[in-house]
């Protein structure tokens, strides 16, 4: 839980869905880092004058989060640094690393870097189909700049393909892909 000045309870590491929290920046760093031990939130947390309660060890306090996240990042190096000496003895006793082909072998079976970019292609293509329709009531009811179409877009609640907002740029390459 957050605890500190303002700030109401909440529930970690469940995502906070609470609108009326005032410090989403914590809670967003929070839920993105929870999954990977939750030391960045922490160190966060802490900058901003909150305090952290973990659900799972509610007795814990400051001082056994930092001996935690003192021992997680010992083991961190200590796992970088036997995986880089178990590549430097594999190396030593002449074993090959990686694919002996490199990626020919992918060329041949057609999965190489040609079958991603024609998978991407396609995909923007459908997507620009899609979009076409809208575009053109666009344009009929006379929004024609890319920046005028871009914020449309971005006013109709329509996002990119990969999830974000219209800028000029990517209203250029969609009408590039319209033609």
């Amino acid at each position: 839980m957050l605890t500190g000045g303002e700030v109401p309870k909440c529930s970690l590491p469940e995502p906070v869905a609470d609108k009326s929290d005032n410090t989403p920046a914590a809670l967003a760093i929070w839920n993105a880092a929870a999954p990977i031990g939750g030391t960045l939130a922490e160190t966060y947390l802490r900058s901003r004058g909150l305090h952290l309660t973990l659900p799972d060890m509610p007795g814990a306090n400051e001082l056994t989060v930092h001996i935690m996240a003192a021992v997680a990042q010992a083991e961190r190096k200590a796992i970088s640094k036997r995986t880089t000496e178990a590549l430097q003895a594999a190396k030593a006793r002449g074993q090959v690393l990686g694919n002996p082909n490199g990626a020919a072998a992918l060329r041949r079976a057609q999965r190489g870097n040609l079958a991603a970019i024609d998978a991407v292609k396609a995909g923007a293509e459908q997507r620009a189909g899609e979009l076409r329709p809208i575009v053109e009531d666009l344009h009929a009811r006379g929004i024609t700049s890319l920046a005028q179409i871009a914020t449309a877009l971005n006013g109709a609640g329509i996002v990119t393909a990969r999830g974000g907002k219209w800028h000029a740029s990517s209203v250029r390459n969609l009408l590039a892909r319209l033609g």
